[in-house]
């Protein structure tokens, strides 16, 4: 240190300064990055919140239409008498008649099933009758209540907004699954409610996106 003491005093000053200068600067930037990135943050969760409660009055909304058309269905006598166990009616006309409620009611899907959760009629036809679907929640959670349940659950490689209802005669008979797909129309009514752009995936797939680069 022997240059510090053989410097001038004006020297000594002008390098205290100057230290002391650079010290509050970077105390100075650190504070403001550190305001910022709390301000950003606190806006961040603010938006997920908001986005958060819109999309749960949506998906609200959503599934009391669906429960709504679903419990109107599963009163209807005719279909009743299509899905009683002694019925007549054959394969291919139970199907036909659950492509007709689907576009009745204007449901993306639409599944009549016994009362083991077992396939009876896929209105899209892409499934075959006879396989059991028992598995999938809440069909799941029907089955074992003998009560009407929601779930968002993936279907096909399709996310859906699913209700089921028992279908009684009087006893249970079987099961209506209506759903609504969860696509990128949902994404993007989300992002104009909401300001905030809105995906739905998971670790290996994307189901639906309002980011149209995403969306592709």
């Amino acid at each position: 240190m022997r240059w510090w003491a053989r410097s001038r005093l004006r020297t000594k000053i002008f390098l205290a300064f100057s230290a002391l200068i650079l010290a509050v600067l970077l105390a100075t930037l650190w504070i403001t990055q550190f305001v910022i990135s709390r301000q950003i943050q606190s806006t961040l969760q603010q938006e997920l919140l908001t986005t958060g409660q819109v999309f749960q009055q949506l998906l609200r909304e959503r599934a009391e239409r669906l429960r709504t058309n679903s419990t109107l269905l599963a009163g209807d006598f005719a279909l009743k008498k299509v899905m009683a166990p002694a019925s007549d009616y054959d394969a291919e006309t139970l199907a036909s008649v659950a492509l007709n409620y689907q576009q009745r009611i204007g449901v993306d899907l639409l599944w009549i099933t016994d009362e083991e959760g077992r396939l009876r009629a896929d209105a899209t036809g892409k499934l075959q009758s006879g396989q059991s679907v028992a598995s999938l929640f809440p069909l799941a959670e029907a089955l074992r209540t003998g009560e009407a349940a929601t779930a968002i659950s993936e279907v096909s490689g399709t996310l859906f907004q699913l209700v089921v209802v028992p279908v009684l005669g009087p006893d249970v008979i079987g099961f209506l699954l209506l759903g609504q797909e969860i696509n990128n129309t949902l994404a993007q009514q989300l992002e104009k409610d909401t300001g905030s752009q809105v995906s739905f995936l998971t670790q290996t797939q994307l189901f639906a996106s309002s980011w149209s680069l995403l969306a592709q």
